[in-house]
């Protein structure tokens, strides 16, 4: 695949999660060879990779959130119908 793309060179970072597991990795690919004395790239692409990894850490507790609000939400709806049940006899 990267040889039908005309790929030359590329270079490589993991995106870590919260507990330092690697859960993907964040390359830049280019069609020329990058230049090995360039001491940026991998620092900056480092720094890249950890927002990444701190965003896609963000979206995971904003769903775990949005699920547990979700669940209280039907457990106090089945609570209060439980209670209206009760007063109604």
């Amino acid at each position: 695949m990267i040889a039908e793309l005309g790929i030359e060179s590329f270079h490589g970072a993991p995106i870590r999660g919260n507990d330092g597991k690697a859960n993907g990795v964040l390359v830049v690919m280019d069609d020329e060879p990058m230049d090995r004395g360039d001491r940026r790239l991998g620092p900056t692409l480092e720094l890249f990779a950890a927002r990444a990894g701190a965003e896609l850490a963000r979206i995971q507790a904003e769903e775990e959130i949005r699920d547990s609000h979700e669940r209280l939400e039907y457990r106090v709806s089945q609570q209060n119908k439980n209670c209206c049940t009760l007063r109604s006899d």
